[in-house]
């Protein structure tokens, strides 16, 4: 079994994000890049116009079931308008994190990314939901969060990676890191470093304490070709459990 496993064997539900009623100055410009978001997903982008709505929201549709609400603005901030500066300086810090619902909800669904030094946001996307499951284990405080960088000299590199994993580290996280060992982290990080594939897998797992009510989440992206990426997050608990395992025997025997 290898970590592509987990992402071949997704089946792609019926998805679709909605904007409503777009209005004001830009937000048509906004949407245009909502939709390019997505324009190489299996993810339907529309826009429609209610009564009873709000002005430029966003809802996120699984097959047939409305399941997440978020407003445009939001979006924006959180992916459209951001650059690789938010992460490498760590101008924001974990308890910032609001990744919007409609994002954060877009669940076990294949998606695809293309990396540096392309300027498409996917991989923003992908980024994103990486710290909304590192800021769920920071607010628990407590369980085993697993990450994985590619090289490990990336943590030391980008002032906010190191930061973020730095704060994780001194809760009573059981933190494990993972990449081709160009760097040694010092104090309570768990480092792992033999596996030849580490290098072209990136991951973070988080499994919560026996007794929390906190969710189970987990991304997983492994890449295909040279900067090209493909992958999916989850929160349903056996599904991160199998992740983990996975992660667990592969990644540290």
């Amino acid at each position: 079994m290898q970590l592509a496993d987990f992402v071949d064997e997704l089946e792609t539900p019926s998805v679709s994000l909605t904007v409503v009623n777009v209005s004001g100055p830009g937000n048509e410009h906004v949407t245009g890049m909502f939709e390019d978001l997505f324009d190489r997903q299996q993810i339907a982008v529309e826009t429609a116009v209610a009564n009873a709505e709000s002005e430029n929201l966003v809802v996120l549709t699984k097959d047939g079931e409305r399941v997440a609400e978020s407003e445009l603005g939001d979006v924006g901030d959180a992916v459209l308008f951001v650059n690789s500066d938010v992460y490498i300086t760590g101008s924001r810090e974990l308890e910032d994190v609001e990744t919007p619902a409609v994002l954060a909800e877009l669940t076990d669904v294949p998606f695809h990314a293309t990396g540096y030094p392309s300027t498409r946001k996917e991989k923003f996307l992908l980024i994103e939901i990486s710290r909304f499951i590192e800021a769920l284990a920071y607010r628990e405080g407590a369980g085993r969060l697993h990450s994985g960088f590619q090289q490990l000299s990336r943590i030391d590199d980008e002032k906010g990676t190191k930061t973020v994993y730095e704060t994780l580290a001194a809760t009573d996280l059981d933190t494990h890191v993972y990449g081709i060992g160009d760097w040694e982290p010092a104090g309570s990080l768990s480092a792992h470093s033999d596996h030849p594939d580490l290098d072209a897998v990136w991951f973070v797992v988080f499994v919560p304490p026996n007794d929390s009510d906190a969710d189970h989440a987990a991304l997983v992206c492994v890449e295909d070709d040279d900067g090209h990426w493909r992958g999916f997050w989850t929160f349903d608990r056996e599904r991160v459990e199998r992740i983990e395992a996975y992660v667990v025997d592969a990644y540290q025997s």
